[in-house]
């Protein structure tokens, strides 16, 4: 079994989100460029000045990337949550008809660096049986989640996390055992049955595209970096690094904010 590490950053409280409604719709940047000093407002809610303000990446997951404690460019990444992506950072985009019929994309991030990943089923449906657990008055902690799935054997048969029929809905436990019994597959037979199902049918979704991925990647991929609401989860890790057969880090923390912040610090030291 391929170990599954953990790591943690933190945020410091005082950094909080503000928001206004009166900016224009911004072109399209690269990261790291300089833009406007901030707003008087916001220079003394947060005690920084007038200082200028830098363009982040496009997205959250870039963002992510950027500040990974990846130690080497053999290394892939996976955020895990309602909406997943896999994918790894290269130094030139990856443009061919392979890459087009696989779904990967190619997208610019700092330092003029680019991200080849792919968007795949997310944990959406997880979410939404335990959300109709907890309305029907039935609550898990972490460890006695984790108990129970220890203890129920593997799932016979996975499910198609994309399938339009397993999305999230209010009664998602019916929604999955409807899936199985429509394909002469096995129905779970508990909430814990449920939950395994679920977990064992990402992770063979995330092996599919770590292999898919390793055969467009211009170097050979050695570990897994993985981000998101879901990172913790020391399970489901153990599974996804069985499935990609690569020792997999888990790295906590709200890497986005991150990212922005480093986005940042590279503009004030220039």
């Amino acid at each position: 079994m391929w170990p599954a590490t953990r790591f943690r950053w933190t945020i410091p409280k005082s950094i909080t989100r503000f928001h206004r409604s009166d900016v224009p719709s911004a072109k399209c940047r690269v990261p790291g460029v300089r833009l406007s000093r901030l707003t008087e407002e916001v220079a003394e809610a947060t005690g920084l000045g007038r200082i200028y303000v830098a363009s982040v990446s496009g997205s959250a997951t870039a963002s992510e990337v950027s500040v990974l404690p990846m130690e080497d460019e053999a290394s892939a990444y996976l955020h895990i949550g309602e909406d997943s992506f896999m994918g790894i950072e290269v130094t030139a985009p990856v443009i061919n008809d392979r890459m087009l019929e696989m779904g990967f994309s190619n997208e610019l991030v700092s330092e003029g660096r680019y991200l080849i990943r792919k968007r795949l089923p997310g944990l959406g449906a997880l979410r939404a049986c335990l959300a109709e657990w907890k309305r029907e008055g039935k609550s898990f902690t972490e460890e006695e989640l984790l108990a129970e799935l220890e203890s129920v054997s593997p799932a016979p048969s996975l499910l198609d996390l994309g399938d339009p029929s397993l999305s999230p809905c209010k009664d998602m436990t019916s929604a999955v055992r409807k899936y199985c019994t429509s394909r002469d597959m096995a129905a779970p037979a508990d909430d814990a049955s449920v939950v395994r199902l679920i977990y064992e049918s990402f992770a063979d979704s995330c092996g599919d595209a770590f292999r898919r991925l390793q055969g467009i990647s211009p170097f050979r991929l050695k570990s897994l970096y993985v981000t998101g609401p879901c990172a913790g989860d020391g399970f489901l890790n153990r599974l996804i690094a069985n499935e990609c057969a690569v020792p997999v880090t888990a790295v906590q923390g709200e890497m986005t904010a991150l990212g922005n912040a480093a986005a940042q610090a590279g503009l004030d030291r220039k």
